[in-house]
C-alpha cells in the first residue's frame, strides 16, 4: 500500500514527492526539503535519501550509494548528478576493472612463463654439470699423476751436480771454467755477500758517533767463491784497507755526511714549522675559550 500512495504522490506531485531532485540507477529517490529556520541560502537546505526498499535504518548499507549522490547529500556538491553521469560512472569502474583483470592474467602468465624458463636453465645446468663431473672422473682415472712426469735434461744436470759436490770436500774450493778439473763449475751454486754496502753503513754511524769504528778484521770467509783460498785472503786484506781508506779521508767523509746534514737541516727545519703551527692553534684555543665579556673594559664608576 505504502508503495502504491508513494506513486501516486510522486504522479500528483504533492507531499515531500515535490522536493524529489532526482534518482539513482538502483531506484532510490533524493529530496531537498527547505530549511526549518525559513532561510533561503541553498546551504542550509535539508537533504536526505527515500530508499526504494523499506527496511530497518541499521540493515541500509550506505556504502551503496554512488559517490555523486553522497557528495550532494553532505554539500559538498551543490547540483545533484544525472542519470546519464551516474551510467557514465559505472561504464567508467567497469572498463577499469575489466583492465585490471586483463593484466592480472598476463602478469600471472607471465610469472609463470618466466618461472618455467628458471626450471629450464636449472635443468641444464645440472645436466652440463653432471656431464662435466662423469668426463672429469673419466679423465682422472686415466691421467698419469704428475710426480711420476720427468724432465730426462734435468734429471741429468741434478745428478752431475750432486756428484760433484759430493767428490769436492771443500765447498770454497773452486776450479776455473774451461779447464778439466772445472767442467762442471757451471752448476755450482755461488753465493757472494756484498760487504761494501755494510761496510760503508758502519762507517756513517761511526762518524755519527752512534757506533765504534769499524775494526780491522779479516775478510777472508767473504770473499768471491770464484778465486782459491789465497785469493780470498788478499781480497779481503784489500777490503779492509779501502774501507779503513774510507774512513781516513776526511774528503770522503765530508761527501758521505754532507746528504745526513741536508737531511737533519730539512727535519730541523720541518719541526720548527710545526712547533710554530702548533703555538698558533693553541694561542687560538685559548682566544676561543674566552668569554665575549672579557672585550668589554669596565668603566669605573665616579664616587659619591
Amino acid at each position: 500500500m505504502a508503495s502504491i500512495f508513494q506513486k501516486a504522490a510522486r504522479l500528483l506531485n504533492i507531499g515531500k514527492a515535490r522536493h524529489i531532485v532526482g534518482y539513482d540507477l538502483a531506484g532510490n529517490a533524493y529530496l531537498e526539503l527547505p530549511s526549518l529556520h525559513g532561510s533561503t541560502d541553498p546551504r542550509h537546505t535539508r537533504r536526505m535519501i527515500q530508499w526504494k526498499e523499506k527496511m530497518h535504518h541499521g540493515e541500509y548499507d550506505q556504502r551503496s550509494l554512488p559517490v555523486q549522490w553522497t557528495m550532494w547529500l553532505r554539500h559538498t556538491r551543490r547540483d545533484p548528478p544525472s542519470i546519464h553521469e551516474l551510467e557514465q560512472d559505472r561504464a567508467r569502474i567497469e572498463m577499469v576493472q575489466h583492465n585490471a583483470r586483463v593484466l592480472a592474467i598476463r602478469d600471472q602468465e607471465e610469472r609463470q612463463r618466466l618461472q618455467q624458463l628458471r626450471l629450464e636453465e636449472h635443468n641444464l645446468a645440472k645436466q652440463r654439470a653432471q656431464q662435466q663431473k662423469l668426463v672429469a672422473s673419466r679423465s682422472a682415472a686415466g691421467a698419469v699423476p704428475t710426480s711420476t712426469v720427468q724432465d730426462v735434461q734435468a734429471e741429468a744436470e741434478r745428478q752431475r751436480r750432486v756428484a760433484y759436490e759430493e767428490s769436492d770436500p771443500d765447498p770454497q774450493t773452486l776450479h776455473p771454467r774451461g779447464t778439466a778439473e772445472g767442467s762442471d763449475a757451471a752448476f755450482r751454486q755461488e753465493r757472494v755477500p756484498d760487504n761494501d754496502v755494510w761496510a760503508a753503513s758502519r762507517a756513517r754511524l761511526a762518524q755519527q758517533g752512534h757506533a765504534p769504528a769499524p775494526p780491522e778484521v779479516s775478510q777472508a770467509a767473504s770473499a768471491p767463491a770464484s778465486a782459491s783460498a789465497a785469493a780470498a785472503a788478499a781480497a779481503a786484506a784489500a777490503a779492509s784497507a779501502s774501507a779503513s781508506s774510507a774512513t781516513a779521508d776526511p774528503q770522503q767523509q765530508q761527501e758521505l755526511s754532507s746528504p745526513i746534514l741536508d737531511a737533519v737541516q730539512r727535519r730541523k727545519a720541518k719541526r720548527a714549522e710545526f712547533e710554530s703551527e702548533e703555538s698558533e692553534r693553541e694561542r687560538a684555543r685559548r682566544e676561543m675559550s674566552k668569554s665575549p665579556l672579557e672585550a668589554f673594559v669596565p668603566v669605573a664608576k665616579p664616587r659619591r
